[in-house]
């Protein structure tokens, strides 16, 4: 069976989905570029060496915190790199690209039990997962993110009051983001009582 890896759900900020180890001692960041994608990259980076990812997606992540920018085709090398892995390991695979995100997403299905697939994840790890994190962090993902919001902020703002969440008519993009992230424990008593989860009046727009 295929079971789909949500491999860029990393909505909002990378320290909100992965446990981010400590900066440690990386080069100062470069004036030009978005000093808090520095600081993301460099998060990743540290976490990729602790992971024991591959030098390539390394020196990939180095080279995006130099840019200040995660490009397509980066992003891509990368989860082509996981598919070899796949193909190695005979893990069917197949790839889909969602245009409806800020940014085109990669995204894709691998072969796997219920149970979960270790050796398909290490793959990933090894070779795409911290690129694909860098890829919906950079800057230009949330310049997009941010645009959905001013376009929608009408009805963002009625789908999140509707679920009692208090916000300003005027709120401004991140203050709606931010009023969005809840706790684990939040969002199961939104589950459970059948009502959508404040993402999803992002999600509606493509802003999530």
């Amino acid at each position: 069976m295929f079971a789909h890896w949500r491999n860029i759900a990393f909505a909002l900020a990378v320290v909100v989905v992965i446990p981010l180890a400590g900066c440690g001692s990386q080069a100062s960041p470069v004036a030009s570029v978005d000093t808090e994608f520095v600081l993301i990259l460099d998060n990743l980076i540290a976490q990729a060496k602790e992971a024991d990812a591959s030098s390539t997606q390394i020196e990939s992540l180095a080279r995006a915190r130099k840019e200040g920018d995660v490009s397509l085709a980066l992003l891509t090398d990368a989860v082509n790199a996981t598919f070899a892995c796949f193909d190695d390991a005979g893990i069917g695979h197949q790839l889909s690209t969602d245009q409806s995100q800020p940014l085109p997403l990669l995204t894709y299905l691998y072969e796997s039990p219920e149970s979960g697939n270790p050796v398909a994840e290490a793959c990933i790890v090894k070779n795409s997962y911290f690129v694909e994190a860098a890829y919906q962090n950079q800057p230009r993902w949330h310049a997009q993110v941010a645009q959905r919001i001013k376009a929608n902020r009408d009805a963002i703002v009625a789908c999140l009051r509707e679920l009692g969440i208090e916000i300003s008519a005027d709120a401004t993009p991140d203050e709606i983001k931010q009023s969005t992230q809840i706790s684990t424990e939040e969002l199961h008593e939104y589950l459970d009582r059948g009502a959508r989860a404040p993402v999803e009046c992002l999600a509606d727009f493509g802003a999530n």
